[in-house]
């Protein structure tokens, strides 16, 4: 499952979408579209440098919704409610999404390895969160007062989630959510081929989640 953003033919509202899929429908007018055509709508973009090493893509004549500069996403200027985060992102830098209330779901992509403090605080909305299988450390306060997330699927195993450095609880979202999924399966039992390699469980790695055991 990969997922890419797409802008509905219809309403012209920018979706998070599973390329897998040959169909979906639109959450904002709910009109049922083409996925492959979604997602050409939303990629007939350019490509600019606009100098300092920072590269803006445009859609059309209008700046796309990310300013990265350096692999470091510095700022979101953009209103959708599905984001996905660029692969060329490797650092989300502090403060980047905070209080942005409209948001419901983020797909953080593989290139991620630092979220900065408070990047996702205060984002009241937020029900969803892919974390990306390169992650290496989340800062402080990153999802703090994100109430209302649901679910959190990271792309890694469990020796990978093991390995992530969280600041403090509210740096890891699956204390919101009471839901771990790992690969698109949900975590409530955890082997002993699970932890391999793994050296060490830190404070809190799976508070929260619905894992009930663990296999010595």
């Amino acid at each position: 499952m990969s997922f890419v953003q797409a802008k509905c033919p219809n309403c012209g509202g920018v979706l998070a979408v599973d390329n897998s899929n040959e169909a979906a429908v639109c959450q904002f007018c709910n009109t049922p579209f083409i996925v492959e055509k979604a997602v050409n709508n939303y990629n007939i973009t350019n490509t600019v440098n606009v100098g300092a090493g920072a590269v803006v893509n445009i859609i059309g004549n209008e700046k796309q919704d990310f300013e990265i500069i350096g692999g470091n996403l510095k700022k979101y200027v953009g209103a959708s409610a599905e984001i996905i985060i660029p692969d060329s992102v490797v650092t989300i830098e502090d403060n980047v999404f905070k209080d942005f209330k409209n948001l419901k779901s983020v797909v953080i992509s593989d290139s991620v390895k630092t979220i900065g403090k408070y990047a996702f605080s205060g984002c009241i909305g937020l029900e969803n969160v892919t974390l990306g299988k390169s992650l290496e450390y989340i800062e402080e306060y990153a999802f703090d007062n994100c109430t209302e997330i649901k679910k959190v699927d990271f792309t890694g195993n469990i020796a990978e989630w093991c390995k992530i450095g969280f600041d403090n609880k509210y740096s890891n979202p699956v204390e919101h959510s009471g839901h771990l999924f790992i690969n698109g399966r949900e975590l409530t039992v955890i082997t002993k081929e699970d932890l391999f390699d793994v050296t060490e469980i830190s404070w809190r790695r799976f508070a929260n989640c619905a894992l009930k055991k663990v296999d010595s």
